[in-house]
């Protein structure tokens, strides 16, 4: 779960290190800290919009790029803004964060996994099962667009692999 507003993703980052700091006796030396790290800060997150339901997911953030030019990378951003606010409408929590963990936060299944509590093996079933979904519903829209006679606008399935 993600906020568009910078000042509260900064008191729930702070909250995540206070909570980080507190529990750090709960930590098991030798296991991997940021796995842990991001379920402090994810159950931190979930309270806090448990509380207030009306909050926004936040996009992924655009990674700079020497090769493109300003038109270009902001095109693309507006192509992962939606895809992203696509993923939040199709797709539950367990699929949303573990996109999110994956694309977003460059972690592995097996992170993802310490993260949300799960098996590696399990994460990448849910991983495929996202993506798959994603991609039925943009070729539908597609092929929609396309009988329609509306140009599509660029092809989704760069974005999903």
């Amino acid at each position: 779960m993600r906020t568009r507003d910078p000042e509260q993703a900064e008191e729930l980052c702070q909250q995540s290190f206070v909570r980080c700091w507190r529990k750090l006796h709960t930590f098991r030396p030798g296991a991997a800290f940021s796995p842990w790290l991001f379920t402090l800060g994810r159950n931190v997150a979930a309270n806090h919009f448990r509380k207030r339901t009306d909050a926004p997911l936040e996009e992924a953030g655009d990674p700079p790029s020497g090769e493109r030019g300003p038109h270009d990378q902001s095109s693309a951003r507006e192509e992962r803004e939606r895809l992203w606010d696509l993923a939040a409408r199709l797709l539950d929590e367990a699929q949303r964060s573990a996109l999110w963990l994956h694309y977003a936060e460059g972690m592995s299944a097996s992170e993802i996994g310490g993260v949300l509590e799960r098996p590696a093996a399990q994460v990448r079933v849910v991983l495929h099962r996202a993506r798959r979904r994603l991609a039925d519903h943009l070729r539908a829209l597609d092929s929609l667009q396309h009988s329609e006679g509306e140009p599509s606008a660029q092809p989704h399935g760069e974005l999903l692999r």
